[in-house]
């Protein structure tokens, strides 16, 4: 792995790692992209929002078999080996990997010869946007370094009860709020989440923001909020 993967793959781990903490919901923001960089990764991370896709459409559930289609253009490694940790929807059946270049179709069309209910899972495509979004009511002072990961990722059923095709584009993102630069302890809060789902993390410093609105460096939300959300922008044409 070169610098850049393991930069990547660092900020994710770390997420993931940390511990829970209550939602603060004090700050009222409202942020413009500042900066931004789309970069396209020749590797593939853990599959948390495209299985929680899966998950949550019901795909296949009665599938007893799971076929993974690699392609060669982007190294799959990091997803394959997170499929029993992060569904445990996945893990009722065995997974194959290929790396085929016959496409999906014929994939399924082999699945539909041994008449074994069959789910067959393509992701290629993956795409990485960093940006850096600063609030227009701290005059610019508090900031948020958004980190967003999509896929494409295709799906088929071969031999279930409701046979479906399906394409998909999940995007999972982790958001940083900081005040001046981001250094730990001017860190108002980090959430981690996949796209039209509640935050699956959110760790926050309340007293430190607490503080900064005393000072009126930030602005109070004058109407509570249940959640933190993470930014999720525009996808590029």
């Amino acid at each position: 792995m070169n610098s850049k993967r393991w930069i990547v793959v660092f900020i994710f781990i770390a997420v993931f790692c940390a511990c829970r903490s209550t939602s603060c919901t004090l700050g009222d923001h409202n942020w413009m992209v500042h900066a931004m960089i789309r970069l396209t990764p020749d590797f593939l991370l853990p599959f948390w929002a495209e299985f929680s896709q899966l998950e949550n459409d019901h795909f296949a559930s009665d599938a007893s078999e799971g076929i993974f289609v690699c392609s060669r253009k982007v190294s799959p490694y990091l997803g394959i080996i997170s499929l029993p940790f992060i569904s445990s929807w996945s893990g009722k059946f065995s997974w194959k990997t290929t790396f085929s270049n016959d496409g999906l179709m014929n994939l399924a069309r082999n699945a539909q010869e041994k008449k074994k209910p069959t789910i067959i899972v393509g992701i290629d495509n993956p795409r990485l946007t960093i940006a850096l979004l600063a609030d227009i009511n701290s005059d610019n002072i508090c900031r948020q370094m958004t980190i967003l990961y999509e896929t494409r990722m295709r799906s088929l059923s071969v031999g279930c009860a409701s046979p479906m095709a399906d394409e998909y584009y999940p995007r999972f993102g982790i958001s940083i709020i900081f005040y001046g630069l981001p250094f730990p302890d001017k860190i108002m809060s980090l959430t981690a989440g996949i796209e039209g789902q509640n935050p699956i993390l959110t760790i926050e410093n309340p007293r430190f923001v607490a503080e900064l609105i005393t000072r009126k460096a930030i602005k109070k939300r004058m109407m509570p909020a249940t959640s933190s959300a993470l930014i999720f922008l525009d996808r590029e044409n």
